[in-house]
């Protein structure tokens, strides 16, 4: 049997004019139509927040948290949203979308709700998904007073929203560790007294030359140290090959081949040509990507199909030229004089390290060994925009953030001890960092790189290094605050070694009287 609503529309063909309304008589006028809208309009305007609020507490309080650790400060959440918090949520949808939507035949407000759920039921049912597993997420961690670091690891694609049943679904946070800061008032500060020395110059040239570099394919040789290797890579774990990649692109030494540290990937490609296989095993961590593979240990088979080494001017009038000027002396001299200007910020940069290595001695905060990959590639990230806006070279920035991402997990470790300690500070101190102190900072990223301001914001945006650039602006800020309340004493490096070694000799002195005494 047909509804009699349809077949009413199909009569007057999509006039939105009912029966009833042909037949109700004079039309009231529209002031006297609006008022009561308008009226109703203010009334929840007032209500939206507190209503808001409402649902929301209302969530937190139906939903199920199960809590579980699995490594170094990270947890799984199962989180479970009761079946009528969802067909609550979706009559709202449907009864809002009822009043608003155009449905084809009908006045505005007319459509009858089970056409309104058949024209808009899967993009209503997948918005209200994202809404309530997003919310449900918030509404956990403050049920369980957990203090989230970062996103939640959530793939909303493997999550369906039931029909008739309760939502139940899963992630992994990382979460801040609870601690406490140490005084930081009369923080002892020695001021070092620098000189620009011969070698300080040749070190700058040298990196003005990498700056300047390129890589060249090499044929007929061997893969050296850092060189720069073109080659096919298989991953297999149990047998099965789980992972192919051509013409992946890596320097040869220590680094990350999907997401598995490779300590020994310049030791077994040194000594390979073109064309030749090199194979060695490694353990997948026990937070890699992929479920399934953590804990084992795979295979990697590289083929090689390129070779390229970092080939760099010579040091010659030439040169010079390149930099406006006539000779390798004017350089130097133009060098020396440019390393004699940023003095200055060498020795603030020496004493914000005095300042970070205080503030890591003294506060008691243990770092477990078994960090995720995410932690420590923002350790990574934070290192790569602190050696940008010091005017690294490309190349030599890339060096140390694959030493940083294959070296002792404890170095990484006190480079995460220290971002939770300075962001903590940053909140206590409640410091902000405003847009155009970071357009600042990668104007001045691209003037010592040489590079346009617009291609620099985006590549920090896509190797997300912008957050990262905050973080280090902030943290500057929150040491230089330190730094306005230390204990300065100015020293010369001769006078600092001194001070260096009595206090080691101290050190060993009372450690022989400890032994001592434990002998007596």
């Amino acid at each position: 049997m047909s509804d009699p609503t349809e077949e009413q529309a199909a009569k007057t063909n999509g006039d939105p004019t009912s029966e009833a309304d042909e037949t109700s008589g004079v039309d009231q006028p529209p002031e006297a139509e609006e008022a009561p809208a308008e009226e109703e309009a203010d009334e929840v305007e007032k209500t939206e927040e507190q209503l808001s609020e409402e649902k929301a507490e209302k969530l937190k309080e139906a939903i199920g948290v199960d809590v579980e650790d699995i490594g170094a400060l990270r947890q799984r959440l199962t989180v479970t949203i009761p079946k009528d918090i969802i067909e609550e949520r979706l009559d709202e949808q449907f009864s809002e979308l009822q009043r608003e939507r155009d449905v084809r035949g009908f006045r505005r407000g007319r459509a009858p709700r089970r056409l309104v759920e058949k024209a808009y039921g899967s993009e209503v049912r997948e918005l209200l998904k994202e809404q309530l597993v997003g919310q449900a997420f918030l509404a956990a961690t403050e049920k369980q007073e957990i203090d989230v670091l970062g996103d939640p690891d959530l793939d909303f694609d493997k999550i369906e929203l039931p029909a008739d049943a309760d939502l139940e679904f899963s992630c992994e946070v990382e979460v801040k560790p609870e601690f406490e800061l140490p005084e930081v008032k009369g923080i002892p500060v020695r001021k070092p007294i620098v000189t620009v020395t011969d070698e300080d110059v040749d070190r700058q040239i040298e990196q003005l030359r990498m700056r300047f570099g390129h890589y060249d394919p090499v044929e007929d040789e061997e893969v050296q140290l850092d060189d720069m290797v073109v080659a096919d890579i298989k991953m297999s774990v149990d047998g099965k090959v789980v992972h192919e990649e051509t013409n992946a692109q890596f320097a040869a030494r220590p680094s990350r081949v999907e997401g598995i540290v490779v300590e020994k990937l310049g030791e077994t490609l040194v000594g390979a040509k073109v064309d030749d296989e090199r194979t060695l095993e490694v353990d997948v961590p026990d937070d890699h990507q992929d479920e399934e593979l953590r804990g084992k240990q795979a295979q990697l088979e590289f083929k090689i199909r390129d070779v390229k080494r970092l080939v760099m001017p010579p040091l010659d009038d030439e040169f010079a030229q390149t930099m406006g000027l006539d000779s390798v002396s004017e350089l130097k001299t133009m060098v020396r004089a440019e390393s004699e200007s940023r003095i200055d910020q060498e020795i603030q940069r020496a004493m914000r390290l005095q300042v970070r290595q205080y503030l890591a001695d003294k506060t008691e905060l243990e770092i477990p060994a078994g960090l995720s990959s995410r932690q420590t590639e923002r350790v990574v990230q934070q290192r790569m925009v602190e050696m940008q806006r010091r005017g690294v070279p490309e190349a030599e920035v890339q060096k140390h953030l694959d030493e940083l991402q294959t070296t002792a997990r404890q170095q990484a470790a006190n480079e995460i001890k220290m971002f939770f300690i300075l962001e903590k500070l940053g909140e206590e101190l409640k410091l902000e960092v405003s847009e155009d102190e970071i357009n600042g900072q990668i104007a001045q990223i691209a003037q010592s790189s040489r590079r346009r301001f617009d291609r620099v914001r985006d590549e920090l945006i896509r190797r997300g290094g912008l957050q990262a650039l905050y973080v280090s602006i902030r943290d500057e800020k929150c040491i230089d605050q330190l730094l306005e309340d230390a204990e300065i004493t100015e020293m010369t490096p001769e006078q600092a070694d001194q001070e260096v070694g009595e206090t080691e000799a101290g050190e060993k002195a009372e450690t022989n009287q400890d032994d001592l005494s434990d002998e007596t």
